[in-house]
């Protein structure tokens, strides 16, 4: 009975614990990691990544090199974002200090409250030498605090939808910086933070490309991120000690699991595990509270002092080995935490005297007409001497060629746009690549913001409107689709359309990458109004990032310098989906319209649907649709037309399969030609006919489309 009576005592504990908790998510971890996996199943599971640990670990075993990794010193570059959009929300420099002296003081064991490890757990207490550095050089090579602030407009952001909003604010490369973005939620989360990946996990085992990277790092509550123990800093007071982010930290760099295996829901609450040998089952997390003594559960004392529990701050002291044997493998091995160790971030710029930045390649566009041009790039002086002349080798289908500019005054901090001479293209494929170099015939201090490369494809196909394309048959001489690099591209997809074009951004976890679908050459010289229709499907799945544009160029491609249509996330739709998007009925798409009047005289009109990427949800894309009017509402007529009038004038809009020829003629009741037309180039055209000379009566409208031939009366009454 003495032992039966504490058990009771222990789980009604639990109980009351689970109860005050309620409220408060402490970390978001598992839940994010889940979803990761739903959208992007090439990710991997639990069991695989765990299999691939313990290869490792046998290996570095085999290798006698376990004891050689363990006492190496692990430096880790740290780019804190801070998003905020009150005072209080933009805390100062001093408490993100107050938070990296957490990290290092927590994972090297040398917490103050580490004397607080109950005896029983000092043998496996374990620390790992990492050394935790605010970033000193940005991805361009320039100094930094490493420290961003970004005012935003939402006062906060939403763990379960926002998770792309956030991390596409000032996210910095994850193979080379430990991003760590500081928000206010709007729900009851303090953190999460993304799993490291094993090599080869990306691709079932066979690939080396971990998902997500543009998403990889920690989200943490601005109200828990630094330690009073440094200043007076505005901290909640369960969690002012830094511990949330130590706890995120965790997760990010070992993989390490929830002490209690995540297994509180589990009908065998002793069940679950957190794959470490070192730390004690328990039944449940100890959730906002700090208890005292020993607690048992699963037969075993809880340490409840553990990082990975979710006790309040003042509570937590230690990592187990077993652990930091996870975060050792981990970091030796997971692609996006090797790289760390030698990022650039780590070390100061080396000379900022001479240093120039190639910005962009602003022209020419991904698709355009001309096999000879000039190439317009941006270039930005970011050193601190005046640059008066730089070098550049523009490359293009592996023949390269020399310019030098000189006679130059770019000041210190200066962007200008520089026009090259002029290249020759071929017409199809053409890969671009342009280098700056030798700012004043001196080496660059940081070349590796020095190039510049694009897939260009030239193209010469023209056409006039009306025009109407939905992709159910031959498209691609005209209708060019590129992307850049590996980025994927608009896809030829089945729908309740037929077929569509689709971007597949639900599983696409590279955030910003963009697919083009550009339109021919279009001669509008000879229109004075104009419009363009589309059918759009989306709907969006948590984050309203993803963005389609429609950009209209008037130099065949050269530059697109207008976005005629712009709409991301909610915008394109009212519909909501929780899986990968499709289209399966009508109700399913939206009607877009955009007036092109502004653009009609001109003879290389170009357009381009340019797709971002934001792993939202799938969009589609059908029925393009060009129009020589401007009305915002045209009649929507059956094939191949209708006929209607009012007392002596009339209209036939045309609805044809393929832009042709039609010969129009009315007669009158005793066979006189009154009308012979010949109307070139109709598609969904609205004709407007005047008979008000001719008498009140009834004629016959006789078309001829094609081969075939067409009549209608038409009733005229004056």
């Amino acid at each position: 009975m003495r032992r039966f009576l504490p058990s009771i005592l222990f789980y009604s504990l639990f109980s009351f614990y689970s109860i005050i908790s309620h409220g408060q998510e402490r970390c978001g971890t598992v839940i994010y990691e889940n979803q990761l996996r739903s959208k992007n199943p090439s990710r991997g599971t639990t069991e695989q990544f765990e299999h691939w640990m313990n290869q490792q670990q046998f290996q570095q075993k085999l290798n006698s090199s376990q004891e050689r990794i363990m006492g190496a010193t692990y430096n880790i570059p740290v780019v804190v974002h801070v998003l905020y959009n009150t005072t209080a929300q933009n805390i100062s420099d001093a408490q993100i200090q107050s938070q990296i002296d957490v990290l290092n003081q927590d994972f090297n064991r040398l917490n103050a409250d580490a004397v607080n490890t109950p005896s029983e757990f000092l043998p496996v207490a374990g620390s790992i030498n990492i050394n935790f550095v605010l970033a000193k050089q940005d991805p361009d090579g320039l100094p930094t605090t490493g420290i961003t602030r970004r005012n935003v407009t939402q006062s906060g952001f939403y763990f379960r939808t926002d998770d792309v909003k956030i991390k596409s604010n000032d996210y910095w490369p994850s193979e080379n910086y430990l991003n760590i973005w500081v928000i206010n939620f709007l729900d009851q989360f303090l953190g999460y933070a993304q799993y490291p990946v094993g090599s080869g996990l990306s691709a079932g085992l066979t690939g080396d490309e971990p998902s997500s990277p543009s998403t990889d790092g920690l989200v943490i509550k601005y109200t828990v991120f630094g330690t009073v123990d440094a200043g007076n800093f505005s901290l909640d007071s369960r969690w002012n000690k830094g511990r949330t982010t130590t706890h995120e930290t965790g997760h990010f760099l070992g993989a390490l699991r929830h002490i209690w295996g995540d297994d509180e829901f589990d009908e065998d609450k002793c069940a679950g595990t957190d794959y470490v040998a070192d730390t004690p089952n328990q039944s449940i997390s100890y959730n906002n509270v700090c208890p005292s003594g020993q607690q048992i559960s699963c037969s075993k004392s809880n340490m409840y002092q553990n990082y990975m529990d979710y006790t309040n701050d003042a509570c937590m002291n230690l990592f187990s080995q077993g652990q930091v044997s996870r975060m050792v493998t981990v970091l030796a091995n997971s692609p996006r935490r090797v790289s760390l160790l030698t990022s650039p971030g780590l070390l100061p710029p080396s000379n900022l005297a001479t240093d120039i930045n190639l910005i962009s390649i602003d022209s020419p566009s991904p698709v355009f007409c001309l096999t000879s041009t000039a190439p317009v790039i941006a270039v930005k002086n970011v050193g601190s001497d005046v640059v008066k002349s730089f070098k550049i080798i523009s490359t293009i289908n592996g023949k390269s060629t020399v310019q030098i500019i000189s006679g130059l005054t770019l000041s210190s901090g200066e962007q200008r746009q520089f026009t090259l001479q002029n290249s020759n293209f071929t017409v199809g494929s053409n890969a671009l690549s342009i280098t700056v170099s030798e700012p004043n015939g001196f080496t660059d201090a940081t070349p590796s913001n020095n190039t510049r490369s694009l897939n260009l494809v030239v193209n010469t196909s023209t056409d006039i409107i009306p025009l109407r394309q939905n992709f159910d048959g031959s498209y691609d001489k005209d209708w060019i689709i590129i992307s850049q690099g590996k980025a994927k591209k608009w896809t030829s997809i089945a729908s309740n359309k037929n077929l569509s074009l689709a971007f597949s951004a639900f599983a696409d976890a590279v955030i910003g990458e963009e697919s083009w679908l550009v339109s021919p050459t279009l001669n509008l010289s000879k229109n004075s109004k104009a419009s363009l229709f589309f059918d759009v499907s989306y709907a969006t799945h948590g984050s309203a990032s993803d963005e389609l544009k429609v950009l209209s160029s008037t130099d065949c491609g050269l530059t697109f310098s207008k976005a005629e249509y712009d709409k991301s996330g909610e915008e394109l739709s009212g519909l909501i989906s929780t899986s990968s998007w499709a289209p399966t009925t009508d109700k399913d798409w939206t009607r877009e319209y955009i007036n092109l009047t502004s653009l009609t005289g001109n003879d290389k009109t170009r357009f381009a649907f340019v797709f971002t990427n934001g792993n939202g949800n799938n969009l589609f894309l059908d029925n393009i649709e060009f129009f020589t009017d401007d009305n915002a509402d045209p009649v929507k007529v059956d094939a191949p037309y209708s006929i209607y009038s009012s007392s002596s004038e009339f209209n036939i809009t045309f609805n044809l399969s393929e832009r042709q020829d039609v010969r129009l003629q009315i007669f009158n009741m005793i066979g006189q030609v009154v009308v012979d037309h010949q109307l070139p180039d109709i598609l969904n055209q609205t004709y407007e006919g005047d008979l008000r000379l001719q008498t009140s009566g009834l004629y016959i409208v006789r078309m001829q489309i094609g081969n075939q031939f067409y009549s209608t009366k038409v009733l005229v009454n004056h």
